[in-house]
């Protein structure tokens, strides 16, 4: 199956089951991550749980303010509603199976946030640039709350408020450029190797 890249977090990700093969129920993921890589920040998935299965590597799993270190062949779960983000603590390639249940946007949010990613369109660690976060607030922060994975600011609420605010412009930016937030699905040939295809 295609393998996807977000360069500015160190991720490749499959997709092994997709919410239409699984009938809405999940979606499985296999990811690998290099040293030092991982999500951009805390977020939350609201409605869904995420479980994780360690293959290789070692793993530092935060869920609010805990932390868990996790190693080959460790299981965790990540309830709905709580922010959480995880990064590769060891030396070697990080080898993880994840699943979201239910899957809700999941997909389409990670492939838009990989895309620009590729595109060198975000910050340092992989956090996204305003404009482009208010965007992805509108389309996916109802079902998702990836407020608090984009933005440096320290309070989720305080967040999610800046981000309602600038509702109006980013729907000025959405009309102005849809193609920016097109979903990797299209801007990405399957490759053998996983990494992205460049050319536009």
């Amino acid at each position: 199956m295609r393998t996807i890249e977000n360069p500015a977090t160190g991720e490749r990700l499959k997709w092994l089951v997709t919410s239409e093969e699984s009938g809405g129920e999940l979606v499985r993921a296999e990811l690998w991550i290099r040293p030092g890589g991982g999500a951009a920040g805390q977020h939350v998935h609201r409605d869904g749980d995420e479980h994780v299965q360690l293959l290789a590597g070692r793993m530092e799993l935060r869920i609010g303010r805990a932390r868990r270190l996790l190693c080959k062949g460790d299981r965790a779960t990540v309830p709905a509603g709580l922010p959480h983000c995880w990064r590769n603590v060891g030396a070697d390639e990080l080898h993880v199976i994840a699943e979201l249940h239910p899957p809700l946007q999941f997909e389409q949010l990670t492939e838009t946030v990989f895309a620009l990613a590729q595109a060198g369109e975000t910050g340092r660690g992989g956090r996204l640039r305003l404009l482009d976060a208010a965007v992805l607030h509108a389309r996916y922060g109802d079902q998702l709350q990836l407020v608090p994975a984009v933005l440096p600011l320290p309070l989720a609420r305080s967040q999610r408020l800046l981000l309602g605010a600038l509702g109006p412009l980013a729907q000025r930016r959405l009309r102005s450029a849809p193609g920016r937030y097109e979903t990797v699905t299209t801007r990405v040939s399957a490759l053998p190797s996983g990494r992205p295809d460049t050319s536009r």
